[in-house]
């Protein structure tokens, strides 16, 4: 009984954290204000009502690009790591916790690298698309 109540106890904290996290990123990324001054008397902000035009469409598309990128840095980096922790017979006499705690910590930089990188992406994307858009050539 007391080893089913510690795996039961260890996933709803599993839960509760995968919950805040996509919590927070849904917060991250939303485009309205996520908090309301007091004086609004509770009344949220309407979203803003922009016609879809074609020149909305590239954009999103490079936007959705750069997330892609961002994430296969993420996940390749993740990989790398994890395979070198766990793969390689030169750390294998190192506890498993201690490679787990190193893996957490170390996706405190991935993280923010990752971001980085799919922002130069999209940096890159810009440059791009006005430099052809210009008549000139220049």
């Amino acid at each position: 009984m007391d080893m089913f109540v510690r795996a039961l106890v260890v996933c709803a904290l599993i839960a509760y954290g995968i919950f805040r996290l996509i919590r927070y990123f849904r917060y991250g990324m939303a485009r309205r204000v996520t908090s309301v001054p007091s004086s609004a008397w509770g009344v949220l902000p309407g979203p803003e009502t922009v016609g879809e035009s074609s020149v909305t469409t590239p954009r999103r598309f490079r936007r959705i690009r750069a997330g892609v990128i961002s994430v296969l840095v993420f996940v390749a980096a993740n990989a790398v790591l994890l395979g070198v922790l766990f793969g390689l017979p030169a750390v294998a006499a190192v506890p498993v916790v201690w490679r787990l705690f190193l893996a957490i910590f170390v996706n405190f930089y991935l993280l923010p690298f990752a971001r980085a990188v799919g922002k130069k992406a999209l940096k890159q994307m810009q440059a791009r698309a006005v430099q052809s858009e210009n008549p000139f050539g220049s």
